[in-house]
């Protein structure tokens, strides 16, 4: 599939109100999904094996990770039932928190379905290889949408990814942006962070 010609929607995944959120246009938000992919298709596995252990706090985090990073990328149905999984966690009601397992399990496989039938891996092979002969833009955009990911799942990895970024962008122009994410980062504030980096994404998109 033509990476610049995705469909508005996919089962389970809103592809034109995710592209328009993050920012950095149709590749790297092929790269967003890839890593989705990646780092999330074993969360609910992941999530009743801290069951199995009576670690419900892990699981409680777990939850919520998949519900943020999942509302990023467009993944509503996959965000909204771990939000329920994670409440029914909190509650410590097992029943309902059984029945919302498997709930955000299936909701999960038919957005990673999705994603696979995007063929995003061939995608990022092809990204990556012209982002080489293009200008350092391309690869800021790429970061700036990774970096975004990140910051919506609260993940402390994300200063890794803004040192990249950072050393990715020497133009004067996005000094301030990158400043203000760069504060927030270092205060863990998420919130104020995600703003920050989601207007440094879109300026970053638009100077291609």
């Amino acid at each position: 599939m033509d990476a610049r010609k995705l469909p508005d929607s996919l089962p389970g995944i809103d592809v034109k109100s995710a592209i328009d959120r993050i920012g950095g246009g149709v590749e790297s938000y092929l790269h967003v999904l890839a890593k989705f992919a990646k780092n999330h298709a074993g969360s609910t596995a992941e999530i009743k094996s801290a069951l199995a252990k009576n670690d419900a706090i892990t699981a409680q985090r777990l939850a919520h990770a998949l519900a943020g990073v999942s509302g990023n990328i467009g993944a509503g149905d996959v965000s909204r039932a771990a939000l329920r999984l994670e409440t029914a966690l909190r509650e410590d009601d097992r029943k309902a928190w059984q029945k919302r397992l498997d709930e955000t399990d299936t909701r999960l496989a038919a957005a990673l379905a999705s994603i696979a039938s995007l063929n995003t891996g061939a995608a990022l092979t092809g990204a990556d290889r012209a982002g080489k002969a293009r200008t350092d833009f391309r690869r800021a955009a790429a970061l700036a949408s990774e970096l975004l990911a990140a910051v919506g799942e609260c993940d402390a990895g994300a200063k890794d990814l803004f040192a990249a970024l950072k050393r990715a962008i020497s133009d004067e122009r996005y000094r301030e942006d990158v400043a203000a994410a760069e504060e927030c980062l270092e205060k863990y504030d998420f919130n104020g962070a995600g703003a920050a980096v989601r207007k440094l994404a879109k300026a970053l998109a638009a100077a291609e």
